[in-house]
């Protein structure tokens, strides 16, 4: 993590700074699956990456390590109800375009490690973090947990199923 952070940051001071307004955030991740126990997409790196999102938020008492497991289980459908309680969203640990879009909603631009592929999102609460990157080209989202705490996964990992 630390090189490729310190990779970005280099590229980032080659290229410039980059101003906040370079690109404004637009959409949300609500064309995301919906993912859900028992849903058709119940496993797999999007579920990991909620997973964490969940953590962040302390929606859950567990571990990273031991609750970002990439299965959405009854434990994770618990913290999705949890999550979507505080947030004011219907209750139904479901994660759905209204789930999706609030979660986007809390991301926070981070141009400093912005390079020539990517756009940087930092999702933050209380001290956690996970890192966001969207990816310039197809706009593909890739994610990198705070680590050491969250996975055993090196580098950015695809949101994908």
């Amino acid at each position: 993590m630390a090189a490729f952070i310190l990779a970005v940051t280099l590229g980032s001071a080659a290229l410039g700074p980059s101003p906040a307004s370079a690109h404004t955030p637009s959409g949300s991740w609500g064309s995301f699956h919906t993912i859900c126990w028992g849903c058709s997409v119940d496993s797999g790196n999007i579920v990991r990456a909620w997973q964490i999102i969940l953590w962040v938020d302390k929606a859950t008492s567990a571990t990273c390590f031991s609750f970002a497991d990439g299965g959405f289980g009854s434990n994770t459908d618990r913290a999705t109800e949890v999550w979507q309680g505080r947030m004011d969203l219907g209750v139904d640990g479901s994660v759905g375009y209204n789930t999706w879009t609030k979660a986007y909603s809390r991301l926070v631009r981070t141009p400093a490690l912005d390079n020539a592929e990517f756009y940087a999102y930092d999702y933050r609460y209380n001290g956690r973090f996970v890192t966001f990157l969207k990816r310039k080209s197809d706009g593909a989202w890739y994610f990198y947990p705070d680590p050491p705490y969250c996975t055993n996964t090196t580098g950015f990992t695809p949101m994908n199923h």
